[in-house]
């Protein structure tokens, strides 16, 4: 109890816990305030993350979809049985935990994590809704491109915003494009076509069904199995 406590001090007196975003702060101050109810919250399972050039293969807690938000704030491990540790994006590249990947990214000044949905031709990233903007974010990423597309998955209008990715995974805003992901499902179907029009699968899909956001890993996924 007593390595819990410290390391608990230790983050919430941390330089970077000092620098997150106010509403960011609070929330995950209200998540690590009782590690015992942190700790129920989801399942110790093997996993890793990556600093730099280097790797740690250790035991980390996957948090369960009710708490999905933790799993883009921070990661922990589990040191021993009585101590944890809580890592930040400022801290690491990367982490994997029971089969779900997730990489750092920064928009705005803000350090969050991107789950990983699919790998291929076609990159797709999640980011659930967090305490600094609460925004349902997908982030494509596309072969031999330096640019994600995101789309903002809740918003009336769906906004796809071309964003430079940067040296290290940053985001820094240009153009966007509105589609609608409720309502106006042609319009989405129409954004589908104009990004994944060399896939015949993903064609035949955009025709026969109503799609929105929520399909986008179907669809990339689908993509990636054709550019395959």
């Amino acid at each position: 109890m007593k390595k819990i406590l410290f390391f608990l001090f230790l983050f919430i007196y941390s330089q970077i816990f000092a620098q997150l975003n106010p509403a960011t702060k609070e929330y995950i101050n209200s998540e690590i305030k009782d590690i015992a109810k942190l700790l129920k919250k989801g399942k110790i399972k093997p996993g890793y993350y990556v600093k730099g050039i280097d790797t740690t293969f250790t035991f980390l807690i996957d948090f369960k979809n009710s708490k999905k938000t933790n799993s883009h704030l921070f990661c922990v491990e589990i040191l021993g049985k009585d101590s944890i540790k809580i890592i930040y994006p400022k801290d690491i590249n990367f982490y994997s935990v029971n089969d779900k990947s997730y990489k750092k990214h920064i928009a705005n000044k803000n350090r969050f994590f991107i789950e990983e949905l699919e790998i291929g031709k076609v990159k797709l990233y999640h980011r659930a809704k967090i305490p600094c903007d609460y925004k349902n974010l997908y982030y494509i990423l596309f072969e031999n491109e330096k640019d994600y597309l995101i789309l903002d998955a809740d918003a009336e209008d769906i906004e796809i915003v071309r964003l430079s990715t940067g040296s290290n995974g940053n985001s820094n805003g240009s153009a966007t494009i509105g589609i609608s992901s409720s309502g106006q499902n042609e319009k989405f179907k129409l954004f589908i076509r104009t990004y994944f029009n060399d896939c015949e699968s993903v064609v035949n899909m955009v025709r026969a069904d109503i799609l929105t956001a929520t399909d986008l890993q179907s669809i990339v996924s689908r993509y990636n199995k054709c550019s395959d």
